[in-house]
């Protein structure tokens, strides 16, 4: 059987990889009017700049737009997506001028929508979140408002092999079948969050999806552990948010598959 020949990294420093951004702001009322409703438009998008691997550089860079602001942006630069999305949301938004008057002939109150209701946002940035041993982890991070009661929060995780230029998922880091213990391993820790022993107990505080708590790929990888985040409704009510589930390696020993990066982070 062939052995891991996979190089060792320094735990200690960072990636070699320079960052910049690009800011999307723009303010726009219905039929132009500021007496009426509007959209409100604020991104803060962080992007890999320089590497020392252009074709990775080129890569992740591809990952960061499509994560971001769509597959639809992958094939243009950071600046050029950034533009053409800030131009797509506009117009999409001048779509709801006809909703809008609609709604306003009506004469039945049981019909009437909120004139708040039409007062569009959506704010969103990227943050580099752990940048070590090949590793590269950043959050997208959108607050969304299309008309309702509420807006949605929503924080992704990604996680790139900086040797490969790929996104890590779990298969990549955990042996095979490793869900079931993986669940049971996100059980207890959201357990021990919330100073419970059950399932039940833990669904009474309002976790209902914790009876069948499966793992969701959305996870970030630490210096001591994983942490695994769950948006509103995925386990739990709206009003409880984001949950985040943090797992230390020292508990995942037996499901982690050797010779990878996170392995090693592990200690192993």
């Amino acid at each position: 059987m062939g052995t891991s020949c996979r190089k060792k990294h320094s735990l200690s420093g960072d990636n070699e990889i320079k960052f910049d951004s690009v800011r999307i702001t723009a303010i726009q009322y219905l039929f132009n009017d500021t007496t009426k409703p509007n959209c409100n438009l604020d991104l803060q998008f962080v992007y890999p700049a320089a590497y020392k691997n252009k074709k990775i550089l080129d890569s992740i860079r591809v990952w960061f737009i499509e994560c971001f602001f769509g597959k639809e942006y992958s094939t243009f630069s950071p600046e050029q997506a950034a533009d053409r999305f800030k131009a797509d949301y506009l117009a999409e938004y001048k779509n709801v001028e006809k909703e809008y008057s609609d709604d306003q002939a009506r004469n039945a109150d049981e019909e009437f929508v909120p004139v708040s209701w039409y007062s569009y946002y959506l704010t969103g940035n990227v943050k580099i979140e752990f940048n070590k041993n090949d590793l590269l982890c950043f959050l997208v991070y959108n607050d969304i408002y299309n008309g309702g009661e509420h807006g949605v929060h929503s924080y992704l995780y990604y996680t790139l092999n900086l040797e490969t230029g790929e996104r890590l998922t779990e298969k990549d880091i955990f042996k095979e079948d490793y869900q079931e213990e993986l669940s049971n391993l996100l059980v207890t820790a959201l357990e021990k969050q919330n100073n419970v022993s059950s399932r039940e107990e833990l669904s009474d505080l309002g976790y209902v999806g914790a009876i069948e708590l499966l793992s969701n790929d959305n996870f970030i990888i630490g210096e001591e552990g994983i942490t695994y985040l769950y948006n509103e409704y995925e386990i739990a009510s709206y009003l409880m948010g984001a949950v985040k589930i943090f797992i230390p390696y020292s508990s995942m020993k037996e499901i982690l598959k050797p010779g990878t990066s996170v392995a090693e982070l592990a200690g192993m």
